[in-house]
């Protein structure tokens, strides 16, 4: 596979969301040591990099609250951080 097909491939995965792919998507962003936003169910959300994956859970450190355990069926939304201009 050509370089350009693996970079094309790789958008498509991290812009897709649905609940299959997110611990695809965390190993992924570990892989790749890009630093990440998630949005939980619940309305949380976080903004760090990927840190240990586990089966069913992986841990965030969270920029501003330090190390956050995070289990893969809480997620809504994940992608990669983005720094807001200002």
């Amino acid at each position: 596979m050509t370089k350009k097909k693996e970079e094309m491939q790789s958008e498509i995965f991290i812009n897709s969301n649905d609940g299959k792919n997110f611990k695809k998507k965390v190993i992924f962003f570990l892989k790749q040591n890009v630093p990440i936003h998630i949005k939980l169910k619940n309305g949380n959300w976080f903004n760090g990099d990927v840190i240990l994956i586990e089966i069913d859970m992986f841990i965030i450190g969270d920029f501003k609250r330090g190390e956050v355990p995070v289990m893969f069926e809480e997620l809504d939304h994940i992608e990669k951080y983005k720094l807001k201009e200002v």
